[in-house]
């Protein structure tokens, strides 16, 4: 009997032992496993077969479904202007489009060298908008109106330049000093005053 007990209690002690040694060996099985945080495609692979991973270390880089992220730099004269859920809109050059963006994260610090503030801010998922595109960041610092007008409404003549206005019954040709380009649009510097009625020329 007492053979038996000290049989038994040999026999749960392996079990035991057999157990960790399982439990150790499915944790090291699971380092060997890279499980990203959700579904994408691999842009790139940063180590090699071999190499030590290491914690902080990237090993690839993943485009995901979800919406990009744009990171911008803003210097800190204009950083105030700026808070969490913030709407700014996003020149890409590339695409000559403008987007919207909606401010996610700010890093408290300010670089010593540029004094400039990281912004991290929300994209839409676009057609042809792709990781490492360059964009710029539009934040508002001032308010002031303008007169835009359509640019098919402006004539060039020369290094002049001039717009149809309708004058009672009649188109009157009135010279203008036009400006940036903007959305819908080319800004008036001079000439017009806003709510005039304007004929849009068609190309000759």
């Amino acid at each position: 009997m007492h053979r038996s007990k000290a049989a038994l209690t040999a026999a749960e002690a392996g079990i035991r032992r057999a157990k960790a040694l399982v439990r150790e060996a499915e944790i090291s099985l699971g380092y060997t496993v890279i499980t990203a945080p959700e579904a994408g495609e691999i842009l790139g692979r940063l180590v090699e077969p071999g190499d030590l991973a290491m914690p902080g270390k990237p090993l690839v880089v993943i485009q995901t479904t979800r919406h990009l992220r744009m990171e911008a730099y803003v210097r800190e004269g204009v950083i105030i202007n700026v808070v969490p859920k913030s709407r700014f809109s996003v020149y890409v050059g590339a695409l000559d489009q403008v987007f919207e963006t909606v401010v996610e994260e700010i890093v408290p610090y300010a670089d010593p060298l540029t004094r400039t503030f990281l912004v991290k801010s929300s994209l839409p998922a676009v057609p042809g908008l792709y990781p490492g595109m360059f964009g710029r960041l539009r934040i508002p610092v001032e308010e002031h109106k303008v007169v835009v007008i359509p640019e098919a409404a402006v004539k060039r003549v020369g290094q002049l330049e001039m717009v149809d206005v309708r004058e009672g019954d009649a188109w009157k040709g009135r010279y203008i000093q036009t400006g940036n380009r903007r959305e819908g649009g080319i800004e008036v510097l001079s000439g017009l005053s806003g709510g005039e009625m304007l004929r849009l020329r068609r190309d000759e």
